[in-house]
């Protein structure tokens, strides 16, 4: 009874027989591994024949499960052994299931190198994020300095950037540097001064008149060393941190809603400078002068602007980029580096999309993106004042200086990706076609042979019917034999 129970405990779920070469799935089935070499060709579908469950890897054969098999029914597996053998398809059938295999392994190997490459490039992208923080740190921890307020043109002066400056005038001006931060005079403000009748205003109260003089002979010597005012990629985030943030988030992922979003929440601030950049004008301007040109479009730019980004909205970035190579030398080529990889990344999805069946769901992938980046910004207008300055910069520089390598990595992913799937389906055709060819041989060749049997045993039999008869002549023709 026990033996009984054993027994079919111990059969395949495909063939309800003994099994041999009992091959494990991922799943927990246990089946013959001819079975599963069968189910392969006749489907070309990794999955489990009896729960429709995609395998994992390549199948291998359970050797311990087969030793116990051959060790208490040795009579039983040995005969249905040399019963599947038998099949003239066996040996073929087997030899492309392993085909199968060793396309696998190859894959293997393959990722694991691009594993390698993941992992260099998590560890670099690790150090560089370090770096930045670390040096950003120290740069905050130092405070203000006069060479840092020296490196940044007067407008954009903070009101705190205006009191520290009045207080290394010296003793004589500390008594008026809380007067300057309370009166809100911001860079802009101050470099309207130019006579003593301003200084004496309530809310400054300079009233002597050494102070007013030298005061203002030592704002004349600042206007003149200090740079001439320009728009560059840091001074736009000081002055506007939580848009710069926003756009850094938005541009990563989802570039066209961002692009869409600008232009109907952010025209003038930061739309239209972003524009003008990106596209032809009929005269040369100089990078300030682009950013503050406040001209409407016109159509031929439009034209211009519109099929960049549909089609690579990371182009316009890097042309955006372009025209600051001189001011940011290193950061400019980062972006750069970084559109160049995701216009790449989306020229690989291009294909898929356009011949599958998503290709008439653009639009409303489109509103989707869309509708994301819109709920994205509501909820990071919500959670901005929450969020520590320092740790928003550490964020901000971290994406800016890592984006490259990240684009680096979804690229490869991508590159193995369309190589896996070619090998799988070049693998599943030869295998398919060199075996439907092969069986097809092997039912011609068995017919072949089964005529030549009948064609033997009858000229026996007419034989022995002409030794009583007397002579006999038979003319037999097979088109086999021509």
């Amino acid at each position: 009874m026990e033996d009984s129970e054993l027994l079919e405990d111990l059969k395949c779920g495909i063939c309800l027989e003994l099994l041999v070469d009992p091959t494990s799935l991922s799943c927990g089935h246990t089946v013959c591994r001819y079975c599963l070499a069968q189910w392969w060709v006749k489907s070309r579908k990794r999955i489990c024949p009896q729960c429709r469950q995609q395998w994992s890897g390549f199948p291998k054969v359970n050797v311990t499960l087969r030793n116990t098999i051959v060790s208490l029914y040795k009579s039983q597996s040995k005969e249905k052994l040399d019963s599947l053998k038998s099949d003239p398809t066996y040996d073929d059938i087997m030899n492309k299931f392993e085909l199968l295999g060793n396309v696998e392994n190859r894959n293997s190997r393959n990722n694991n190198s691009r594993f390698s490459w993941t992992g260099f490039c998590i560890l670099f992208a690790i150090a560089v994020g370090l770096v930045v923080i670390v040096s950003l740190g120290f740069k905050n921890m130092g405070g203000l300095s006069k060479e840092s307020l020296k490196s940044k043109a007067l407008e954009h002066w903070t009101v705190h950037d205006v009191g520290f400056w009045v207080g290394t005038l010296g003793d004589w001006a500390s008594v008026y540097q809380n007067n300057f931060v309370n009166a809100g005079i911001n860079g802009d403000l101050l470099g309207l001064f130019s006579n003593h009748a301003e200084l004496e205003d309530p809310k400054i109260n300079m009233t002597v008149k050494i102070h007013q003089t030298k005061f203002l002979n030592e704002l004349k010597i600042l206007k003149e060393t200090l740079p001439a005012s320009s728009f560059d990629i840091w001074s736009y985030k000081e002055r506007k941190n939580e848009m710069a943030m926003f756009i850094m988030l938005g541009v990563r992922e989802f570039p066209r809603a961002t692009v869409v979003y600008l232009y109907l929440f952010n025209y003038w601030d930061t739309f239209l400078p972003f524009f003008s950049a990106c596209v032809k004008h009929e005269e040369d301007y100089t990078t300030k002068q682009l950013i503050d040109l406040d001209e409407n479009p016109t159509v031929n730019q439009w034209l211009e602007f519109i099929p960049w980004l549909i089609i690579a909205p990371y182009g316009l970035i890097a042309k955006f980029a372009y025209n600051f190579l001189e001011q940011h030398y290193w950061t400019s080529r980062v972006v750069i580096m970084h559109a160049f990889f995701m216009t790449l990344t989306e020229f690989a999805k291009y294909p898929g999309i356009v011949s599958s069946r998503d290709a008439r769901r653009v639009h409303i992938k489109a509103l989707k993106y869309f509708g994301f980046v819109l709920i994205s910004s509501f909820f990071f207008k919500i959670f901005w004042s929450f969020i520590p300055m320092f740790i928003a910069d550490c964020i901000f520089y971290w994406m800016l200086y890592v984006s490259p390598f990240d684009a680096a990595n979804r690229l490869i992913k991508r590159m193995f990706r369309a190589r896996r799937v070619e090998d799988h389906a070049a693998s599943d055709e030869q295998v398919v076609d060199d075996t439907g060819t092969e069986v097809h041989q092997h039912q011609h060749q068995h017919h072949h042979q089964q005529q030549q049997q009948q064609q033997q045993q009858q000229q026996q039999q007419q034989q022995q019917a002409g030794g009583s008869r007397g002579w006999h002549f038979n003319f037999h023709w097979s088109s086999h034999d021509h």
